[in-house]
């Protein structure tokens, strides 16, 4: 593709309502992720001037200490502001959660091929000053010190990983964001300083509540203090303005920061910029993953309603604002270690926005917003924040055509699809204690995670079961990346008689790594709840204030001490387990040990009779997940309900089950790269199949067939989710007829069961174009698996496993 075709091909897709939208966007892609110590300087500081403190309060301490020293910024033509660091694109570190792993990568963070960081030699100094300090002090270090023996030797297969729930907070949280909006932090105060009042400090349980009443009170005066700054900097700047139209945008600026979050808000420019200081100010006082906005549509609404009819606002208006407040949001980020850039590539944060579904009461809830926010994700073409729409029954077709145009515009994923008439039976079937309207109300967060915003967390940060390794465990009775036998558990294909067999022997796996998994939590549990309970983010959680706990502890309404595990290859075991049964048992082509030799030499024995290259093509060939097969589909199903049920005996609190969701973002790919050749055909090294997806290029009988077979699994009773990735060829979708076919594919999909949806529309050919040019291409979006990215910002390996799946019409 030449140049010229390339300009044509970007130049179709849709831009900022605005040309400030458009300056602002193209600062915003203009700057790279940057590393920014402040934060690491800051929190060492307050910590070490606070050793005698209780937890709650030297967090809530370091808390202020960050939002009142660390640098602000306003950049030009902004109407929505607030900064996540010292610099756009920059992000803090959180070394009070663990900074071991930066130790070894600070001269390497700069120049590694997953998610490179700048980092300056003088800011490198800064953090490094700051290390040793913390060493043994670190909620991972305290996790460590509780971990059991028998825990350390399953990390060592390296099959299961919970990394990401030291390195920052719980998150997975949509904090009560419309409580600031028609209350103001103000209340909140007021209602904390209420309960210290009364409080009986001769009852030894109030004793307890106070110093987390205590916390509350200055975080949230630390976020108001901090809103105070950028209105004091926006005066300033408004001082020395030549421009008489900026001047008073500053103004108002300043105005409305001076206003919220302190106070309930009084326009739809106000409730937005609430929006704008509590997503920034929750993610700097835990760096918790997955903050979710919450139904912005909904709470949003009336002040948007209020200055449409009033004349306060226009609908341009209101889109350039939202435009603003994209940007604001996409800013957020945060540092990972390189190994965990496997799995998480393309600075993922992992933003949504719900839009449409329902009303507590159980009407569609669709407005002007929701559609307005459609436009927003389509204009700004970015990663983050992700817009995702909820659809039942009653959903209107306009707004799911709508939903559908918004995708082919956005052509990386946005909005990803979900199915309330799942989701909200599977919430009310498997949450303890919710109720009805709270169900019909849920949010999303994550990549396909439920929460009710400002009322709980889906739990502690998941953490991957690989089914690739524990169906190597499971054939081998030995780790065959190390040679290690396993201290406990069944093994050996070569002792399977029959089909039987072999499920009994996943269900022993099952029981066996379900129980290994949670005992892997709970130290993570005990650490989170005792050394960094977040009062800034318990204050905005419904209940935590009247019971003065920290909302992971017992203070939140929903998903106290929840954990919840990610499955991860589903159809690599299903696909493996149905070439075992369809080659060796039914049809007798190979035996057993004939297909352990080639597993074992990677297919590449060509000595062998057959060949290993020959067993491989039999195995490709075999049933496979994903083309309406019960044969091989049914195996996927039985699995994964013999796997749920072992995950659910066990219990965190009564009632509080380990929950489950098939969301592995991209760890298909890494968990792949250590998994040994499979008995699907697949090569040693290579990846699983992403998400609840089929295997890469397998689905070969057409979308309908896909979705089918994706629908087969029992959506329900996997509490928190599943993601389903299709690619979609764009060349169909050019009709209306070809629209019409997409929608009724996803109402199809819905109607069948199936709990999430999300497409890419972009050609095969086109991504390679983009591999080939990158400087074309630069803001590419593309669905990784339950978040999207810049395509040219992904490492080659996942932009490959982007490209290698079916491409389906309609």
């Amino acid at each position: 593709m030449c140049a010229q075709a390339r300009a044509t091909v970007m130049k179709k897709r849709r831009g900022p309502s605005t040309d400030r939208t458009g300056r602002l966007k193209a600062a915003y892609m203009g700057h790279n992720p940057t590393i920014c110590p402040e934060r690491s300087v800051l929190v060492t500081q307050s910590y070490k001037e606070t050793e005698a403190l209780p937890p709650v309060l030297r967090q809530a301490m370091a808390f202020d200490k960050v939002l009142s020293e660390m640098p602000i910024w306003i950049q030009d033509g902004e109407l929505i502001v607030s900064n996540i660091a010292s610099r756009p694109r920059g992000a803090f570190l959180f070394p009070e959660y663990d900074d071991s792993w930066l130790k070894p990568e600070l001269d390497t963070i700069s120049t590694r091929k997953g998610d490179p960081w700048l980092l300056s030699d003088g800011d490198k100094a800064l953090i490094a000053g700051c290390m040793d300090y913390w060493e043994g002090r670190t909620l991972a270090a305290f996790a460590d010190a509780l971990t059991t023996d028998e825990v350390r030797q399953a990390e060592k297969h390296t099959f299961i990983d919970i990394r990401m729930g030291k390195h920052g907070g719980i998150g997975h949280i949509a904090p009560g964001i419309e409580d600031v909006i028609t209350r103001g932090l103000n209340a909140l105060i007021e209602e904390a300083e209420s309960h210290i009042s009364r409080l009986d400090l001769a009852n030894p349980e109030d004793y307890a509540k106070l110093p987390f009443l205590k916390a509350v009170v200055i975080a949230d005066k630390a976020v108001i203090k901090w809103a105070g700054r950028f209105a004091a900097l926006a005066r300033e700047k408004a001082t020395a303005e030549k421009d008489s139209e900026r001047k008073r945008e500053l103004e108002r600026i300043a105005d409305t920061c001076e206003w919220v979050p302190a106070n309930p808000a009084r326009s739809f420019r106000e409730a937005l910029q609430a929006v704008a200081f509590v997503m920034a100010s929750v993610q700097i006082e835990s760096n918790g993953v997955s903050i979710g906005a919450g139904r912005l549509d909904q709470y949003c609404y009336p002040y948007y309603q209020k200055d449409i009819e009033e004349g306060a606002i226009t609908r341009e208006g209101a889109l350039e604002l939202l435009e603003c407040l994209w940007l604001k949001i996409a800013e957020s980020n945060r540092v990972a270690c390189e190994i965990l850039t496997f799995a998480h590539n393309g600075y993922p944060f992992w933003i949504q926005v719900p839009i449409g579904g329902q009303t507590p009461n159980g009407y569609d809830a669709t407005n002007d917003l929701s559609y307005l926010l459609l436009d927003v994700s389509s204009n700004m073409q970015l990663h983050e924040p992700t817009v995702s729409a909820r659809i039942h029954k009653r959903t209107p077709d306009r707004f799911l055509l709508a939903c559908c145009e918004a995708i082919k515009a956005h052509g990386g994923g946005h909005p990803a699809l979900f199915n309330d008439e799942v989701i909200i039976p599977s919430q009310l079937a498997y949450v303890p204690g919710i109720t009805k309207e709270d169900a019909y109300d849920y949010c999303i967060i994550g990549c396909s995670e439920i929460v009710f915003a400002g009322k709980g967390t889906e739990g502690q940060p998941y953490h991957a079961i690989s089914l690739g390794r524990m169906l190597e465990l499971m054939l081998q009775g030995r780790d065959p990346a190390t040679g290690s036998p396993l201290a406990s558990g069944p093994g050996d294909m070569l002792q399977w008689k029959t089909f039987d067999d072999m499920l009994q022997a996943f269900r022993q796996q099952a029981v066996m790594w379900s129980r290994i998994a949670f005992m892997q939590m709970l130290p993570l549990i005990q650490a989170h709840n005792t050394y960094r309970p977040c009062p800034y983010l318990s204050s905005l959680t419904k209940d935590c204030i009247a019971r003065g706990v920290s909302y992971y502890n017992g203070g939140a309404r929903y998903g106290n001490r929840a954990v919840v595990a990610c499955i991860v290859g589903i159809a690599t075991l299903a696909n493996s387990l149905a070439a075992i049964r369809k080659l060796v048992f039914d049809d007798k082509a190979i035996t057993m040990s004939q297909l352990k030799h080639a597993l074992e030499t990677d297919f590449e024995d060509m000595s062998a009779n057959p060949t290993g290259a020959a067993i491989r093509d039999m195995c490709l060939r075999a049933p496979k997940y994903g083309n309406d097969d019960p044969y091989v589909d049914n195996i996927a199903k039985d699995c994964l309900n013999i796997l749920l049920k072992e995950l659910r005996k066990h219990e965190t609190l009564p009632g509080q089950r380990y929950g489950a969701t098939i969301a592995p973002v991209a760890a298909h790919i890494p968990y792949g790269l250590i998994c040994g050749a499979t008995p699907d055909g697949r090569k040693k090294g290579t990846p699983l199949n992403d998400a609840c997806s089929p295997s890469q290029g397998s689905d070969v009988n057409g979308p309908t067939a896909t979705i089918k077979s994706v629908a087969n699994l029992e959506h329900i009773d996997l509490v928190q989710g599943t993601i389903f990735n299709m690619k979609m060829h764009p060349g169909p979708l050019e009709t209306s007829a070809g629209m019409a076919k997409w929608a009724n594919l996803i109402r199809t999909y819905f109607d069948l069961g199936g709990w999430e949806i999300q497409f890419n529309v972009v050609s095969a050919d086109t991504l390679r174009e983009a591999q080939a040019h990158p400087e074309d291409y630069k803001d590419l979006v593309v669905r990784v698996v339950g978040y999207s990215a810049f395509f040219v910002e992904l490492e080659k390996v996942v932009q490959d496993d982007i490209i290698r799946r079916t491409e389906h019409g309609v």
